[in-house]
């Protein structure tokens, strides 16, 4: 059966689930909305998910652009989590007690597996966590950049350049589009530079839109539960 469900990206700090319910309601019945939040410090993380009665509402809101929620431009995309290569089969308010820590779940379906990404910011899946996660987190010289305008890689290393000298910086792309999937990855030539992009967490901008900058953690440490 084909999914109701929304990713939404890229959501002002103020956006609540009934945010949420009030803007996107016009499309069509909503039956669900969450916000998601760190589980340490209870900020949002920038994105959460909608789930209309009508699974046709979704193409119309990806042909609907933009999306402007509290005077931001948000990314919508179809949430498509692929079941069989996790354990997380809903994301809804009601069954969210999954241990989790990660920039985007969609995202996450999305790029586990993608063999051309080194580097995720996992720390646990289904509570199953990664040992010494925290430590090696803090001497990574590589971010993970997520809710990303359309922008061009000198622009996306333009900017990050501000905060250290970069080593690498890449724009994830789907593979069989090319279209851009709204993230990337920058790598430094030390840690500072990583600290220093951290530390304003809320104040990164591209092109007029809040991004999401965070530590990113070698794939092949990370310990995934996947089934």
């Amino acid at each position: 059966m084909e999914s109701g469900r929304i990713f939404v990206g890229g959501l002002h700090q103020q956006v609540t689930s009934s945010t949420l319910i009030d803007y996107f309601s016009k499309y069509g019945t909503v039956v669900d909305a969450i916000i998601m939040y760190d589980n340490v410090s209870g900020r949002s993380r920038g994105f959460g998910f909608v789930t209309f009665k009508d699974p046709d509402i979704v193409k119309t809101v990806q042909k609907t652009i933009p999306h402007i929620i509290l005077g931001k431009i948000v990314d919508c995309k179809k949430a498509s989590p692929k079941e069989k290569n996790t354990s997380i089969k809903e994301f809804s308010n009601e069954n969210n007690k999954v241990d989790y820590s990660f920039y985007s779940l969609q995202e996450c379906n999305i790029i586990v597996n993608d063999e051309n990404i080194n580097y995720l910011n996992i720390n646990n899946i289904n509570g199953h966590e990664s040992p010494n996660c925290n430590n090696r987190s803090k001497n990574t010289s590589k971010i993970f950049v997520g809710g990303l305008p359309d922008l061009t890689l000198e622009e996306f290393k333009t900017y990050f350049h501000r905060f250290g000298n970069i080593k690498d910086a890449v724009l994830i792309t789907d593979k069989q589009s090319g279209r851009p999937r709204g993230f990337g990855f920058v790598t430094f030539e030390d840690i500072y530079a990583v600290n220093k992009v951290t530390k304003h967490y809320t104040n990164h901008y591209l092109k007029g839109k809040w991004v999401e900058c965070k530590k990113a953690l070698p794939k092949d440490e990370i310990n995934l539960s996947l089934s």
